[in-house]
């Protein structure tokens, strides 16, 4: 690659980072303003507003992610590699096999795919070509809102994970897609989402029961 087009991607991915950050200021705004709404009722201020500043360090940490995926990009150009592309990885903690375990055995109707890609997607390994996806069953929103749920329950580590649901789902927009369910819907969960509780719920139990 000569430098003309070198300098062509590296503004072209500087401009990308630029639109990406200016949406997730848009969407912090637009959190706030549902929060402020929602705080009206004087019951719950305290945790409305805990919850508001957890939002906003999400949204800060985002940004991080975002300007590391950036610069790696712009490094990998530089040295003409292929940008890296990560599955999942779940946390080095004792229960991570009950916790994919599970999902394979009881998450069929989420998923089709073989037990061999299921282990792959969840192994933190840089992605192949041509990558293996997880053919999700449900809606995108869905799949989006089962890995939040992961990392929310600190099962799976949640750095770049947007990037990682869009390189092993395929599904783009990721956090707009939950900021849309988390704004619109009262229980701030997407429509069907018992669908991924009940599966949540069984990991949990399997973990208790396995590692009491």
């Amino acid at each position: 690659m000569n430098q003309k087009e070198l300098d062509k991607q590296i503004r072209y991915l500087r401009n990308e980072f630029s639109e990406k950050f200016d949406q997730l200021q848009k969407d912090q705004k637009l959190i706030w303003k549902a929060i402020l709404k929602m705080a009206e009722n004087v019951d719950t201020q305290k945790e409305v507003f805990a919850e508001a500043l957890k939002l906003t360090n999400d949204v800060q940490k985002g940004s991080v992610d975002l300007f590391r995926e950036m610069m790696d990009e712009i490094e990998s150009l530089k040295h003409n590699k292929i940008p890296k592309k990560y599955y999942f990885r779940l946390r080095n903690q004792k229960g991570r096999d009950i916790v994919l375990a599970t999902i394979i055995d009881k998450g069929k109707h989420l998923f089709d795919n073989t037990i061999e890609e299921f282990v792959l997607a969840f192994s933190g390994e840089k992605i192949l070509v041509p990558p293996t996806k997880l053919k999700w069953l449900k809606t995108d929103v869905l799949a989006v809102y089962f890995i939040d749920r992961l990392c929310q329950e600190e099962w799976l580590e949640d750095y770049n994970i947007d990037k990682k649901i869009l390189d092993v789902f395929g599904i783009k927009q990721a956090g707009q897609k939950r900021n849309n369910y988390y704004q619109i819907n009262k229980n701030q969960r997407p429509t069907n989402h018992v669908i991924v509780d009940d599966l949540i719920a069984i990991i949990r139990e399997n973990l208790k029961e396995i590692l009491k």
